[in-house]
This record gives structure tokens, sequence and C-alpha cells, in this order.
């Protein structure tokens, strides 16, 4: 159990740690929308990914109900953030700063809403 808990928190971090600082690192320097669309495209939306397969092995090793009402619907949050990565990637490439101030809300958001569900377990 301890190995699931320890690469599914590390791609916690690695997924959503960035997330966290690219606002500031992108209004501090210019030009960083290619650099931003690649981390998103090649760091973390595969991280979030791990995440969510870790989750699953973490979850069965501790012997929950993988159909549990939470677990399904961390799994639901964790593909939008997958999706919300994808769109953020391009939203980078285009140099659509509002898109790009949505998108990093909504992986905010997703990640609260992630941590609420894993932590507190609703229905368990």
């Amino acid at each position: 159990m301890n190995f699931w808990l320890l690469f599914h928190v590390l791609f916690v971090i690695i997924g959503f740690g960035v997330a966290f600082a690219q606002p500031m690192i992108d209004r501090a320097a210019e030009g960083t929308g290619e650099a931003f669309a690649k981390v998103n495209l090649y760091v973390q939306a595969p991280a979030i990914a791990l995440v969510l397969i870790t989750g699953f092995g973490l979850a069965s090793a501790k012997g929950l109900d993988l159909g549990a009402p939470w677990i399904g619907a961390a799994g639901l949050v964790t593909l939008l953030a997958i999706g919300a990565q994808v769109v953020l990637a391009n939203a980078h490439r285009k140099g659509n700063a509002t898109m790009v101030r949505a998108m990093t809300g909504s992986t905010h958001l997703l990640l609260i809403i992630a941590l609420v569900l894993m932590i507190w377990q609703p229905g368990n």
C-alpha cells in the first residue's frame, strides 16, 4: 500500500503543483506560452493520468469498494483535469489569455474537488 500512496502523492504534486505556480511565472515573464503548453501536455497531463491509475491502485490495496460513488466522482474529476490541461495547452499556444485564466482556475477548482473527495470520502 505504501507504494501506491507514495506514487499517488508524487504524481499529484507533479500534476497539480505546477498549475499553482504558472500564473505567477506567466505574469513575471513574457513568452512563456509555448513552454507552458509543453509542460501541460508532456508533464502535467500524463502525471494526472498516473494520479488516476495510482488512485485506483491505492483504493484497491486499501480494500475500498471501487464502485463507491466518491471513487467514481474522483475518477471523473481527474479525467476532467486531464482535459483541462489539453485545453490550457492550446490556449497557451494561441496566446488566449482569457482562456488561460479560465482553464487555470478550472484546474485549481478540480484539484480542490478531488482533494475533498479523497480526504473525506463522502458516503463511505
